[in-house]
């Protein structure tokens, strides 16, 4: 048999290209009742698994920082009437789903859990659907099982946070605009879903993109198409413009749907930071977070206005430096390692078996990458799908690297991440040996780059361990409270935060000289501990040393100018020692900085009296 027959018959028995429904895009995204409860059904028992084993945690019980603003949030709408802070730290989108659930379930997390662990399995499922058009059924439903155990979304899905639902709302948007029916109908369903994602984080609307393009994708020189893509912005509109309207009435100024808007550009894009958040409790967060209202700057807008305009000074000031931070959070973009933002998801997976054995990122992003690949060379090209991918990668350069901001970008990695691993599947099952190794060694380079950098900060539970012990100090548990701030003390003896706490507890002991010993320990680390500062006067007023009080409470006021309880006690402090115009000029710029806060009208009210002023 000649060179050129043997080539002819070897290409006969072996295919070149992978079976149809593994490369087409198929006319239906439709994955079959048993693909999807086995998928669900898989997502769904990984979470509550999860759940299970890290409800000994105290902080998964009981929740700090960003979860508890939410709790907090939905507690008031359920009290009523419904609030509208100043300025909202969060959308309100999450918080009104919160408090709907709590209210279901009688105030408990339970229901919570259950609910978001049921929607966070939707949302694999729906990966499978999406990338079952975009590349076949087969990469679709590796898609969605990829999902159904990537450990960050499992930890996020049964927690009191977001960012669970707003990818499902995200998903739940594109499928809506890319599926088949009428487009008009499409057009409007997958702008109201993304408006809801609006309300949830504003960063969602990054999605607009790929769903005009989605909507397009089918007939872009059709008039009914770009209809559909009018009726996308109107209906976004419809479910968004009310809301923001209404925060910014109550604010006094334009808000997106969330204040801080400032404040978190200025930590994302400082040339003097990192991108990452770094600044965390009793280690430069206060002093960041006051530094506008120390410069005599008040109010929710004009602070933020403070911090665009000083970044934007500071970038044009450092361009070069700019850039190349943008080239390092770019590269924290693509790394294994799963920055703290919130908190520490290792420290999670110490406390779960489970999740300490799921895949994270530096499985995903390896696959995602040569899957990429795969699809830069395939016609038609999956413009919405690469669109996704490009926006959320950009979010997450152009504000903070870490955890809860990098998951919107998830989805659409998996989809590519599933084309991957089908077609390296295919390859090695046929023998393809040139073509398997050729994407294998694109996926072992990925990994290999994934894992370039560490991020100990993230590996460090000081901040977890003394979180934890402020949850059981709120329940009255001050013998675990106490053990909790020496855990993190032995992790970190420089924690500002453990030394405050455990003052705060001495003082609620009436260990007083023991909470001065501590307090004086976290001003020794950080002489700009404002809370230091304060509780520390507290021990000075009981043990009646007033001027020395006073002058730990001006301290704490010069790095907080409006923190309320600093303000209230240095009045109270004054008025006690006689000083009545110390004490009223103290009242008036609380009334004036906290309106509404009657304890101040009180206290002028006193002051007036003490002048012989009835009136």
């Amino acid at each position: 048999m000649s060179r050129k027959n043997r080539r002819q018959k070897a290409q006969t028995r072996r295919p070149s290209t992978l079976p149809s429904a593994a490369i087409s895009p198929p006319t239906s995204d439709r994955l079959g009742w048993t693909w999807i409860l086995a998928m669900g059904g898989l997502a769904l028992a990984v979470r509550l698994a999860v759940a299970a084993q890290l409800s000994d945690t105290v902080l998964f019980r009981w929740p700090q920082l960003d979860s508890l603003e939410y709790v907090q949030w939905a507690q008031q709408i359920l009290a009523g009437p419904f609030p509208w802070p100043v300025p909202p730290p969060h959308g309100l989108g999450y918080p009104v789903f919160l408090a709907a659930l709590l209210s279901a379930s009688g105030g408990g997390f339970g229901l919570v859990r259950l609910v978001q662990a049921a929607i966070g399995a939707g949302s694999c499922v729906l990966t499978a659907a999406v990338g079952g058009r975009a590349f076949g059924l087969q990469a679709g439903r590796a898609a969605g099982w990829l999902l159904a155990v990537y450990g960050p979304l499992v930890f996020v899905d049964v927690s009191l946070l977001g960012e669970g639902f707003l990818v499902a709302l995200l998903l739940l948007s594109f499928w809506l605009a890319g599926g088949l029916g009428r487009p008009l109908l499409r057009g409007s369903a997958a702008g109201a879903v993304l408006g809801l994602a609006v309300l949830v984080r504003p960063t969602a609307l990054a999605l607009l993109p790929a769903l005009i393009l989605a909507l397009l994708q089918r007939s872009p020189r059709e008039r009914r198409s770009w209809a559909a893509v009018g009726l996308l912005g109107l209906a976004l509109l419809a479910v968004t413009a009310p809301v923001v309207i209404k925060i910014s009435r109550v604010n006094g100024a334009f808000v997106p749907v969330q204040g801080f808007g400032g404040f978190n550009f200025y930590l994302g894009n400082s040339p003097d930071g990192d991108g990452l958040p770094s600044s965390r409790l009793g280690s430069g967060w206060e002093a960041r977070q006051n530094e506008a209202a120390r410069a005599g700057v008040s109010g929710a807008a004009a602070q933020d206005r403070y911090y665009f305009d000083k970044t934007l000074r500071q970038i044009r000031q450092r361009p070069w430096r700019y850039l190349g931070l943008l080239a390092s959070k770019a590269f924290w973009l693509t790394q294994a390692e799963e920055v703290r933002d919130s908190h520490s998801l290792y420290f999670f997976r110490s406390a779960s078996r489970l999740l300490a054995v799921l895949p994270g990122f530096g499985l995903v992003f390896p696959f995602a990458l040569c899957g990429l690949g795969l699809a830069a060379v395939r016609r038609p090209l999956p413009l919405a799908l690469f669109a996704w991918a490009a926006a959320f990668a950009a979010v997450t350069v152009l504000t903070v690297v870490g955890l809860r901001y990098r998951l919107p970008l998830i989805p659409a990695l998996a989809v590519f991440a599933g084309l991957a691993l089908v077609r390296l599947w295919a390859a090695w099952k046929e023998r393809r040996w040139r073509e398997a190794g050729l994407l294998a060694a694109v996926t072992l380079v990925g990994w290999g780059a994934a894992h370039a950098r560490t991020h100990p900060p993230s590996h460090n539970f000081a901040e977890e361990w003394t979180l934890s012990g402020m949850s059981l100090e709120h329940q009255d548990d001050l013998a675990g409270a106490l053990d909790l701030y020496q855990r993190a003390l032995a992790a970190d003896r420089g924690s500002v935060t453990a030394w405050e706490g455990i003052g705060r507890l001495r003082i609620k002991q009436g260990d007083f000289a023991g909470a001065e010993e501590a307090l004086r320990t976290a001003l020794r680390l950080d002489p700009q501990a404002q809370l230091a500062h304060y509780e520390l006067a507290v021990v000075l007023l009981r043990t009646l040393r007033s001027d020395e009080a006073v002058r730990e409470l001006r301290a704490s006021l010069a790095l907080s100018p409006e923190d309320l309880p600093t303000l209230h006690t240095l009045g109270d402090a004054l008025f006690l020692r006689g000083d009545l115009d110390g004490a009223e000029a103290v009242f008036t710029r609380l009334a004036r900085t906290h309106p509404g806060y009657a304890p101040a009208d009180e206290a002028l009210a006193r002051i007036a009296q003490a002048r012989n002023r009835p009136q």
